[in-house]
């Protein structure tokens, strides 16, 4: 398999990352979420079941923390859609590379902590029994970064070689 496949296959993967983030923020955020606030309505419509002020408070509470959370899993899709055009152009060892993926590493870390403490305080208030898979994409998170973090470190190491043999050339 050539560079170009490799890269076309990269952004195809990443997009449909994109395209999958996007319908878990329309779809299952706000479908899970009022599983848990209102519960499940047998023989009547959404809009006639009586919410009150807490079930409506827990439901955006947790829709906009979930929306806020979000955000930075897009910059790290486009982040790695644009470490993408480095190796499009044979300057996939670069050090605006490698930072590209120390930015990566640290949004990632940042974002799974986060996700996790913010899932943590809801599940004891009692508003989401689905803590524990948001536990586990959290910590499948924390995984991604420190494997983004290792491909910074080699790619800064391989930078670095590859600068040391073109000026002994």
């Amino acid at each position: 398999m050539n560079n170009r496949v490799l890269i076309t296959l990269s952004r195809i993967a990443l997009v449909f990352v994109l395209i999958v983030g996007v319908g878990i923020c329309l779809w299952w955020y706000p479908f899970s979420i009022s599983l848990t606030t209102v519960g499940v309505v047998s023989g009547e419509s959404g809009s006639s079941v009586p919410v009150d002020s807490n079930q409506l408070f827990a439901f955006w509470t947790q829709l906009i923390f979930a929306w806020l959370v979000s955000v930075p899993c897009f910059a790290v899709v486009f982040s790695l859609l644009k470490s993408t055009s480095f190796a499009r152009h044979d300057c996939f060892f670069s050090y605006r590379n490698a930072h590209i993926f120390k930015i990566v590493s640290i949004i990632l870390f940042s974002d799974s902590i986060i996700l996790i403490t913010g899932h943590m305080i809801f599940m004891f208030l009692k508003w989401n029994p689905f803590a524990i898979l948001y536990y586990v994409i959290g910590i499948l998170g924390l995984i991604l970064a420190l494997f983004t973090f290792f491909i910074y470190r080699y790619l800064e190491k391989a930078t670095r070689l590859k600068e040391d043999n073109d000026s002994i050339l």
